[in-house]
């Protein structure tokens, strides 16, 4: 009798241990520590680089002030252009709103030789147009679709432009020159998509448009080496377009890759 009392207590209080034990394992499952990772959102800062490719068509016109003499030019080209970027997201709703600023490094230079006036005081002139460093900053506007984000942008623009004027007697040397190298300030329009590829890290391929307006150069009448210049006027547009791949890492989400929301 006496040991049969003792098995039931013990039977009793191994079920009630095993009972508490589940228990606990399935209340430890809920813990702190257990929780899925934050959704992502977008929302955050960012940091990256980009390269790609840049073209130019900008047009020149020269005029000799008070003659018929006048010589026109375009000059088409492209060439790589690569920098970096940062900015910030504020995800709302199903669209995300953001600013963004950039600094490009690039290089190009066009130019065009030209007869403006037959028995005049010159016989040529050297037109030149050559395209530094350029930087935007821009409001961005887009829609998510899971990973990826399409957007619209546009902003302020500025860069280095370097215009030249060489006017010349070929057959007695006679030069006349003038430069300038403005930074260049205008806007910026254009479009892309990012997609999240892993983790924080995302991919961008983006258009944009470039338009740092016109620069006029008036000369007026001089004399060079006893060769007498008209006054003259050059009118140069700065205008490009770029097409380019971005490489972002995003801040401020932690956690694995997960639920996109």
């Amino acid at each position: 009798m006496r040991k049969s009392l003792v098995v039931s207590i013990a039977l009793v209080a191994l079920s009630k241990g095993m009972a508490a034990a589940a228990d606990m394992s399935v209340k430890a499952t809920t813990g702190p520590d257990f929780l899925a990772p934050p959704p992502f959102t977008w929302t955050g800062f960012y940091i990256g680089i980009n390269g790609g490719g840049a073209w130019w068509n900008d047009a020149v016109s020269y005029t000799q002030l008070g003659t018929t003499g006048s010589a026109s030019a375009s000059f088409s080209d492209k060439g790589a252009i690569g920098g970096a970027q940062a900015g910030f997201n504020w995800r709302l709703g199903p669209m995300v709103v953001g600013v963004e600023a950039d600094f490009d490094e690039r290089h190009w230079t066009g130019s065009s030789t030209s007869a403006p006036i037959v028995g005049n005081t010159i016989d040529f002139v050297t037109l030149a147009q050559t395209e530094n460093w350029l930087g935007t900053a821009r409001g961005r506007v887009g829609v998510t679709f899971g990973d990826a984000l399409l957007y619209a942008t546009a902003g302020g623009a500025g860069g280095e432009v370097q215009h030249s004027i060489t006017e010349f007697r070929i057959t007695t040397g006679q030069t006349r020159i003038t430069v300038d190298s403005p930074t260049k300030i205008g806007w910026v329009a254009g479009a892309g998509i990012e997609y999240r590829v892993w983790y924080n890290l995302s991919l961008g391929l983006e258009y944009l448009h470039v338009d740092l307006g016109n620069t006029t150069l008036t000369n007026p009448a001089s004399v060079v080496g006893g060769l007498a210049f008209a006054p003259t006027q050059v009118s140069f547009t700065d205008r490009s377009d770029i097409v380019r791949a971005k490489l972002n890492w995003l801040f401020g989400w932690q956690g694995p890759r997960g639920p996109v929301y």
